[in-house]
C-alpha cells in the first residue's frame, strides 16, 4: 500500500492523471464530432506509449544491442582505449574526488582486458567535468584506481585534455597514431558504444568495440541470436567474472561497492 501511494504522489503520476482527466472531460464537453479533440487525444496516446517500460527498453536494446560483449580481447589489439564518465566531488562523505560509478565499471572492465593476455598500452580519456569543481581531470583518477590495482604505470596513457566523445577519440587518435597503434579495444557503456566507435572510426583507427555496463536482461527477443549466444559465453568465462567479486561488479550493488573499494585502498 505504502509503494502505491508513493508512486501515485510522484510529479509524474499526479501530471499524467490530471492530463487524462482533461482528455475526458473535453471529450464529455464536445458533441460535435468535427470538433473533438482528436489532437490531444493522440498526444495523450503518444505520451502514454513513450511513458511504458517497453517503449523505454526497446528504445535502450537499440543502442545496446548493436555490439556484443567481448568474450576475450583480440591478441592482434594493440592497445585498450577507456572513455571516463563523471566524478563524484568532494563532500563530507569523502574528502577527496572519485570516479561515478559509470567511470568505475569502465575502469574495471578495462582492467580484466588488460590481465586477459601480454601487458599492452591502457589510454584513459576524460578531462575535467565541471570547471566549476575543483575535481581533478577523471583520466588521472582512472589512472589512480589502475595503478592500485596492479597496472603498471609505464602502460598507462593519460589524455586529460578532452570532454566529449569526439574529443576523445582526436587526442587518443594524436597519441596513438604517434605509437604506431592501429588497433585498439573500446570500452565504453553499451549505450554509448555505437557513437564512440563512429568518432573512433573518422580518426582512422580499427576499433574492436567491448561494452560494458548493459542490462541483465538486455540478451533477450528483440537481440539477434549470435549476440544472446557470445552473451552467454562470455558470462560462463572466467574472464567475464575473475577479479570483479572484489569490487562488488555484477552484484545489485556493484557500482557502490566499487568505489567503496577504492576508497578502502586509498
Amino acid at each position: 500500500m505504502y509503494t502505491f501511494f508513493s508512486h501515485l504522489a510522484q510529479p509524474y503520476t499526479l501530471a499524467f492523471l490530471f492530463l487524462a482527466g482533461a482528455v475526458i472531460q473535453s471529450w464529455r464537453r464536445r458533441s460535435d464530432t468535427r470538433r473533438r479533440p482528436w489532437f490531444l487525444t493522440l498526444s495523450f496516446v503518444t505520451l502514454l506509449l513513450l511513458s511504458t517500460p517497453w517503449v523505454g527498453d526497446l528504445a535502450y536494446r537499440s543502442l545496446a544491442c548493436q555490439y556484443p560483449p567481448l568474450v576475450s580481447r583480440p591478441r592482434d589489439a594493440n592497445a585498450i582505449v577507456v572513455l571516463g564518465g563523471g566524478v563524484l566531488g568532494r563532500d563530507d562523505s569523502h574528502p577527496r574526488a572519485l570516479l561515478s560509478p559509470d567511470t568505475m565499471f569502465r575502469t574495471m572492465f578495462a582492467l580484466e582486458l588488460y590481465r586477459d593476455g601480454t601487458s599492452c598500452p591502457i589510454v584513459v580519456c576524460g578531462g575535467v567535468v565541471d570547471p566549476d569543481d575543483e575535481a581533478p581531470p577523471v583520466a588521472r583518477l582512472m589512472r589512480e584506481v589502475l595503478v592500485n590495482t596492479g597496472v603498471a604505470a609505464d602502460d598507462i596513457i593519460v589524455e586529460d585534455r578532452s570532454t566529449t566523445t569526439y574529443e576523445n577519440a582526436r587526442q587518443c587518435g594524436r597519441a596513438l597514431s604517434e605509437r604506431g597503434v592501429s588497433k585498439v579495444v573500446l570500452v565504453t557503456e553499451a549505450t554509448h558504444m555505437p557513437r564512440a566507435v563512429r568518432c573512433f572510426l573518422a580518426q582512422g583507427l580499427e576499433v574492436v568495440p567491448a561494452p560494458c555496463h548493459r542490462r541483465q536482461h538486455v540478451s533477450n527477443s528483440i537481440c539477434s541470436r549470435s549476440f544472446r549466444a557470445r552473451a552467454r559465453r562470455a558470462k560462463s568465462t572466467p574472464f567475464a567474472t575473475s577479479g570483479w567479486g572484489s569490487f562488488g561488479i555484477g552484484s545489485r550493488d556493484g557500482c557502490e561497492g566499487a568505489v567503496r573499494s577504492e576508497e578502502l585502498r586509498s
